[in-house]
C-alpha cells in the first residue's frame, strides 16, 4: 500500500462517565485518515494519546477506481462490499 499523506483531526471530548460519578475533565480523542496517491481515502485510525492508534476503518478501491469495500474495526469484524448494478450505470445513474 502506498500512501499519499495522512490527516490528522484531535478533539477534547467529555469523559464518559459509567459510575455515576459526574466529572468536568476532558479527554484527548484522535482520528487519522490516511489516503491513497489518488486523493481517496484508505483508512481511518482514533487514538487517545497518539502514540498508540486503533484502526478503525480499511478501505479497498477497484482498479478503475469505485469503492470496492470497507472493513471496519481492528480485528475486520464487519466488512461490507459495494456492487455497483450495472444496468444503473449504463443508464447513468
Amino acid at each position: 500500500m502506498q500512501t499519499g499523506r495522512v490527516k490528522e483531526v484531535w478533539a477534547d471530548m467529555p469523559e464518559v462517565v459509567t459510575s455515576g460519578n459526574a466529572t468536568s475533565e476532558l479527554q484527548r480523542f484522535g482520528h487519522q485518515y490516511s489516503y491513497d496517491l489518488d486523493g481517496r481515502i484508505d483508512g481511518v485510525e482514533t487514538s487517545r494519546d497518539g502514540w498508540l492508534w486503533i484502526e478503525e476503518a480499511k478501505y479497498h478501491y477497484l482498479p478503475h477506481g469505485p469503492l470496492a469495500r470497507i472493513e471496519l474495526g481492528q480485528y475486520k469484524v464487519q466488512g461490507k462490499r459495494l456492487c455497483l448494478h450495472l444496468a444503473r450505470l449504463a443508464e447513468g445513474h
